[in-house]
């Protein structure tokens, strides 16, 4: 079933549906991920750490209001570290904790586990794409629109956790549109609701995808 639509008072709500497939999408389209990884370097002011910042920028376009700069509780910025990123995620969108990789389904946001020297903080945190095999994924994230990542034991810390949000998030279109800095933005944040063709998924034409083996794990 596609997006339902609501009439309140002068407002619009969206009842937004499928939001797993909408983030993988919209990652995927080359334009949208090279845009979301700028905004995401000069919100962390480096190129890189920058995996909570490119996420919280996909979710934002995508409707899930993630506070930009907000601290959480007596903690680091929401969109810059891993920890209370994953806990405001928790509790504000209530999502489905996922521990078993092999339960994971396309969109969910994944977590690894806590990067040596720093506990309660995962080294890294991606989208899931697809499995390429039982122990190994196609992901997404500030380091490329697809690659592959060990989800066991392997060259990267190993993954730990994944939440899965929900459809069904409602929110007001037309407060949305008026915070937007532009009618692009819009355009682009609700690309989704059109059709998407499915060549986006064709590895030939993808120009950010790489293979795994990059060195180096990141804290944020």
């Amino acid at each position: 079933m596609g997006p339902q639509w609501f009439f309140y008072s002068s407002h619009i709500l969206l009842e937004v549906g499928r939001f797993a497939s909408r983030i993988v999408r919209y990652c995927s389209l080359d334009d949208n991920y090279s845009s979301i990884l700028r905004e995401a370097q000069r919100v962390r002011g480096a190129e890189d750490n920058t995996c909570v910042a490119f996420q919280s920028e996909a979710l934002r376009r995508l409707g899930r209001r993630v506070p930009a700069k907000d601290s959480y509780g007596n903690t680091s910025p929401i969109s810059l570290v891993t920890r209370p990123y994953s806990r405001w995620l928790s509790d504000n969108l209530g999502p489905e904790k996922v521990s078993n990789y092999s339960k994971l389904q396309p969109g969910d946001l994944c977590f690894s586990s806590d990067a040596p020297g720093y506990p309660g903080f995962p080294a890294h945190t991606y989208i899931f794409e697809s499995f390429y095999d039982a122990k190994k994924a196609y992901v997404i994230d500030n380091r490329a629109s697809r690659y592959i990542r060990n989800l066991g034991s392997g060259p990267r810390t190993p993954f730990a956790y994944a939440l899965r949000i929900g459809s069904g998030y409602t929110f007001d279109l037309l407060q949305y549109m008026l915070t937007e800095q532009s009618v692009i933005s819009y355009y682009e944040a609700s690309a989704d609701i059109r059709t998407i063709p499915e060549y986006v998924h064709d590895d030939s034409i993808r120009r950010n995808t790489v293979n795994d083996g990059l060195p180096g794990e990141q804290l944020i």
